[in-house]
């Protein structure tokens, strides 16, 4: 009855996102680039190769269990978001599902409620939404199933002493931590339990400890063998605390720590992430260093006193420092500073203590049974007290995470000091402009908003490439203020030199202003970082041709024809080459043999319309202006940037 009652109050929770799409980051784990998209026969593949290598400076990590389960999925189900979510939905179920058995197990010396309590509290906190709604991030729900399942073994082996559990519960552990390296803290978390919850001696417990730790030496370094090196780039806009020293880190640390707390207590509002500045880089003389330090200090020594009593408090309180303690960003700096999903193990300890407090609060001995059928009322309403709020705010979450604009523009009311937040935001007003769908008065104000949003985030950070790449992008893409996009832009460069695309849009704009020799220095510059990119050739070609170097334009689309024989483009660009120097037989066949390989090239068919059409040719004119009717693309590249 209580595990049905669990399951039926994660489906009530969660059952809403199985009708989300995709949101930010799930193309690490459902798109081709996650390396899974052959089914089951990507899995040899899985093994052996890095968890994302989405870029050239982005090829990190290693989490083959959850990119397996994608595969598996993708096998049966195809790419379908309304699967996956369903899967996330049934993974949470399990998370719950061990849980309550764990704290049956550990709890069998106190009230039958309370495993009830806690995991229905645990279940419905907010704090767990971007867990379950986001795909990207079933590594953590896998992860915690493992680890879950390792503790439950190891409890059933401090009762029956069968060594098999152990050999199980190991490679259980070294799963969980192949599924997210956030295992870690199970690491500590299963020998507390051992100590707390069993009469096991502490030898065997070190021993349990020894063996995991093996796990977790093979699972980290192990794959290094045959992985290739790891390439991702560490960014001051996501987490400026790498950059500090020690003693900065560890009071920035203990302001994260406060600011956790605060969250898992008020879990409002629930945000996709955080990144500089959304929190600060704290200093000793900050009242809230100081007092989270007092705070934790006094927490921590308060857990040991308990400690040899195997008081529950003492427990739950060293349970939460150890879950909570690496993210605190002393050690190593995480992504985006802090994040909802990291409270996943931590909320727990919370969620136990929520669980003590309602019984308390009706004056209930949490090692007695209840017996008045009163008391049971006052227990279901005090946990329904908690969890309806809680209920209600995971529901509304749910449905921000849709998909990536829903999930960004429901946050960035409260993410008004994130750079990279900003730039999202501004992002996805760019590309609606660029669709197309809105009314003057409309296109006006998003223009405004979007240019206010990029100017926000560079506000923030000067030194942010991509929101000045960006807003010089919305200058001349949208305002035609050319100058201004050039600034924009060339101040891009400056901070990033190397990056190709940048260099591109310079051209362009310089191109758009006649301004060709610096048109051609900075498709030159290009070029030398990437000398096969076609499009970049042909627009190279293009100016050679205007300023009149006809030789060196009809070289350089000879070039493109030796890169890729099989493009319209080049021979396009011969066509207009041939026209220019009164060349017209030349002309025709070029455009004709573009026509030919490409019949979706409106501009050429149109070209050769009118040219037929003026020599009265009726016939073969209205063959192409057909063709140009039909189609409504063209692999000319356009003045966009």
């Amino acid at each position: 009855m209580q595990l049905a009652i669990i399951i039926l109050t994660v489906f009530l929770l969660y059952g809403n996102t199985i009708f989300n799409k995709y949101s930010i980051d799930d193309q690490l784990v459902v798109t081709n680039e996650s390396g899974h998209q052959k089914g089951i026969r990507s899995i040899p593949g899985i093994f052996t190769s890095r968890y994302t290598s989405l870029e050239s400076d982005q090829n990190f990590g290693y989490r083959p269990i959850v990119l397996t389960v994608f595969a598996i999925e993708y096998e049966v189900f195809g790419n379908n978001p309304y699967v996956s979510h369903t899967v996330n939905i049934l993974l949470y179920m399990l998370d719950c599902f061990l849980l309550f058995l764990l704290l049956k197990r550990m709890l069998r010396k106190h009230n039958s409620f309370l495993p009830v309590i806690i995991t229905l509290i645990w279940a419905a906190h907010p704090l767990h939404t971007e867990v379950v709604a986001s795909l990207k991030n079933r590594d953590e729900l896998l992860s915690l199933a493992s680890s879950f399942f390792t503790l439950f073994l190891f409890l059933k082996y401090a009762d029956t002493n069968k060594f098999w559990l152990v050999i199980l519960g190991v490679f259980s552990y070294f799963i969980s931590f192949l599924s997210k390296p956030t295992a870690l803290p199970f690491l500590v978390l299963i020998p507390l339990v051992l100590y707390f919850f069993t009469e096991m001696k502490f030898r065997k417990i070190v021993l349990l400890f020894f063996l995991i730790f093996m796990a977790v030496i093979i699972a980290r370094f192990g794959p290094r063998l045959f992985l290739e090196e790891s390439a991702h780039p560490r960014l001051f806009l996501e987490n400026p605390i790498r950059f500090e020293t020690f003693w900065v880190k560890l009071s920035t640390g203990f302001y994260i720590l406060l600011f956790y707390l605060k969250k898992l207590i008020y879990p409002f509002p629930l945000l996709y992430y955080y990144g500089y500045n959304m929190i600060p880089v704290a200093h000793w003389n900050s009242f809230q260093v100081i007092f989270s330090l007092v705070l934790h200090l006094a927490l921590f020594v308060y857990a040991l006193t308990g400690l040899k009593q195997k008081s529950i408090f003492s427990f739950v309180l060293l349970f939460y420092l150890v879950s909570i303690a690496m993210y605190a960003n002393v050690v190593r700096p995480v992504m985006g500073i802090v994040g909802d999903r990291f409270m996943l193990t931590p909320s727990i300890a919370i969620c136990i203590l929520f669980g003590i407090l309602v019984l308390k609060l009706f004056r209930h001995d949490i090692r007695q049974p209840v017996q008045s059928k009163m008391k049971i009322t006052y227990l279901i309403t005090g946990t329904l007290v908690l969890i309806i709020p809680y209920s209600v705010l995971v529901i509304h979450r749910n449905q921000d995470w849709k998909n990536y604009e829903t999930l960004v523009k429901a946050d960035i009311k409260y993410l008004g000091n994130s750079a990279i937040a900003n730039v999202h935001y501004a992002d996805i007003l760019k590309e609606e402009l660029l669709a197309g769908d809105l009314n003057i008065r409309e296109k006006k104000e998003q223009i405004s908003l979007s240019i206010s949003h990029y100017k926000r985030a560079l506000e923030i950070y000067p030194e942010n490439d991509l929101a000045w790449n960006n807003l010089g992008s919305i200058y001349f893409n949208m305002l035609g203020k050319n100058d201004q996009a050039f600034l924009c832009i060339q101040r891009a460069h400056e901070i990033k030199p190397d990056e190709k695309a940048y260099l591109y849009s310079l051209a362009v704009i310089c191109n758009e202003e006649k301004d060709y020799d610096q048109s051609l220095f900075y498709l030159n510059k290009y070029l030398l970082i990437d000398s096969l990119n076609v499009q970049v050739l042909s627009n190279l070609a293009q100016i050679q041709a205007t300023v009149g170097d006809i030789d060196q334009a009809t070289s350089t689309n000879i070039k493109i024809i030796d890169i890729d024989p099989t493009l319209d483009l080049p021979y396009q660009n011969l066509g207009d080459i041939a026209m220019k120097v009164a060349d017209t037989s030349r002309a025709i066949y070029c455009w004709e043999k573009a026509a030919k390989m490409n019949p979706q090239n409106k501009e050429v068919c149109l070209t050769l319309g009118d040219y037929f059409k003026k020599i009265g040719n009726k016939v073969v004119s209205q063959y192409y202006y057909k063709l140009a009717t039909l189609q409504q693309k063209t692999s000319v590249p356009t003045n966009r940037i």
